[in-house]
């Protein structure tokens, strides 16, 4: 007799390009289930934001801190950060159909206005900008209906 893992690890084996695995959706929609309006998978496209604020407080010099801004990179919008980051368009289409359209549109004119800003932060080594940025986005996307 199998084991239950092995058949859910045959059920993701069988996931094509053109669908979504069953353990795939059940993750997402649990996620929604508790009333968020984004996934919030997507606060991984923030961790080197979260990263590199906590080393920049912890940074002796101004070399050091310009060494750790220097590693940031613009943000993804919502939809292109989970093509970035090789998700299938399945999943990508579920994550858009379960998300509030609203709420999309605060999350990218929060990406649009952090990437505006952040040659500024670097070159203000601003870590108080950084850490309301991800105050913000952790707003946007932990809010509940």
């Amino acid at each position: 007799m199998p084991f239950k893992e092995d058949d859910q690890l045959n059920k993701r084996n069988q996931q094509t390009e053109d669908t979504i695995s069953e353990s795939d959706k059940e993750i997402i929609d649990m996620d929604f289930l508790s009333g968020r309006m984004l996934y919030q998978d997507v606060l991984n496209f923030w961790s080197t934001v979260m990263i590199k604020t906590r080393m920049l407080e912890k940074a002796s010099s101004d070399g050091e801190k310009q060494e750790h801004l220097n590693e940031l990179s613009p943000i993804p919008r919502y939809e292109q950060g989970y093509r970035d980051a090789g998700e299938k368009d399945a999943k990508i289409s579920y994550i858009i159909k379960l998300s509030d359209p609203e709420q999309i549109k605060k999350y990218n004119e929060l990406v649009d206005e952090f990437n505006a800003d952040l040659n500024c932060i670097k070159n203000e080594k601003d870590n108080d900008s950084l850490r309301k940025y991800f105050k913000r986005v952790k707003e946007i996307v932990e809010e509940i209906k």
